[in-house]
C-alpha cells in the first residue's frame, strides 16, 4: 500500500508499479490516516528546511518538498503519529537529511524515545552536498 495527497504522484506510481508487474493499492491520504495499523511502514517525507518566501509556486511540487523553517515539520507529525499505525514491535523506516535542523532531529528522537520507543540509524549516503539517513522507529522495547 502507497499513500500520498498529491494525485499526479500517485498516478505516475500506479504506472510505474504496473509496469515493474507490482501489485499496488494506492491511497490519497495525509501520511497514513485511515488505514489502521502495519507490521512495517516506510516514508521519505518532505525535509527540505523551507521559510514561506522559499516556497515553491506550484503547490504540488511545495508538498513533496517543503519540510517547514527547520525541515521537520512533517517529520514531526509522522513519529507523533507512528504509535497510531504500527502493531506492537513494529517498524517504521524514515528518510533524513543533514539539511535539516539537528536540534529538531534530536527533539524528535528524544520524544520518540520518551515514550518507549526506540530510534536507531539503518543505512546512510552522501549525496549532492548532504547526507541521507534511514533510521528505523520501533515501538515497544524492541531492539532496534
Amino acid at each position: 500500500m502507497a499513500t500520498d495527497l498529491n494525485p499526479h504522484a500517485l498516478r505516475l506510481l500506479r504506472a510505474r508499479a504496473r509496469s515493474e508487474g507490482v501489485d499496488l493499492a494506492l491511497v490519497r491520504t495525509d501520511l497514513a490516516r485511515g488505514l489502521g495499523r502495519f507490521d512495517r511502514l516506510l516514508a521519505n517525507p518532505p525535509y527540505l528546511p523551507t521559510g514561506p518566501e522559499e516556497r515553491d509556486p506550484d503547490p504540488w511540487h511545495n508538498l513533496a518538498l517543503d519540510g517547514g523553517r527547520d525541515g521537520c515539520r512533517v517529520l514531526r507529525r509522522l513519529v507523533e503519529q507512528l504509535g497510531d499505525h504500527l502493531v506492537p514491535n513494529g517498524s517504521a523506516f524514515v528518510v533524513v537529511s543533514s539539511l535539516q535542523a539537528p536540534g529538531a532531529l534530536a527533539g524528535i528522537r528524544a520524544r520518540w524515545e520518551g515514550r518507549g520507543g526506540r530510534v536507531g540509524t539503518v543505512g546512510s549516503r552522501e549525496l549532492e552536498g548532504e547526507r541521507l539517513e534511514v533510521w528505523r522507529f520501533v515501538t515497544g522495547g524492541s531492539q532496534v
